[in-house]
């Protein structure tokens, strides 16, 4: 499972989170600039690391979920699937949030290009939440 945990493209290394990346991923999930678009707005900083925990988990319990994003050595991101329940049916989340310094640089489709975000994914359904005033947060989903 390797290949899931710890992945590379030309330009980003891919790794699953650990409690280690909470502080810097919850300020990246809290930002408002980040969540713009997110329904409901930004969550507070506490909520954002309970979520951070939250995915860690899901690593250890499902083996898969959302990657912490690095360009230079650097996190400027988080993305990936990672299944979820909902309305009673399971199916994968697909999520993306990135600091606002990388907006523009190819990095969500970079991520999410199909055959790398969901070529270990089952056959259940591949969704994702957002505002539909969000043209730019669809793009990625389009491909």
């Amino acid at each position: 499972m390797t290949d899931v945990v710890d992945r590379r493209t030309a330009r980003l290394h891919l790794r699953s989170l650990t409690t280690a990346d909470a502080p810097v991923v919850a300020a990246l999930q809290s930002d408002p600039r980040t969540n713009a678009h997110r329904p409901g707005g930004p969550p507070s900083h506490e909520e954002s690391e309970q979520a951070v925990h939250e995915f860690v988990r899901g690593w250890q319990e499902d083996g898969i979920g959302y990657w912490v994003v690095e360009l230079d050595a650097k996190v400027v991101g988080v993305a990936g699937v990672r299944p979820l329940q909902f309305r009673g049916r399971t199916c994968w989340n697909l999520y993306y949030r990135f600091a606002p310094e990388v907006w523009g640089m190819g990095l969500a489709g970079a991520v999410l290009e199909p055959k790398r975000a969901t070529s270990f994914c089952g056959p259940e359904p591949i969704g994702t939440r957002s505002s539909l005033r969000a043209p730019a947060c669809l793009q990625p989903r389009r491909r």
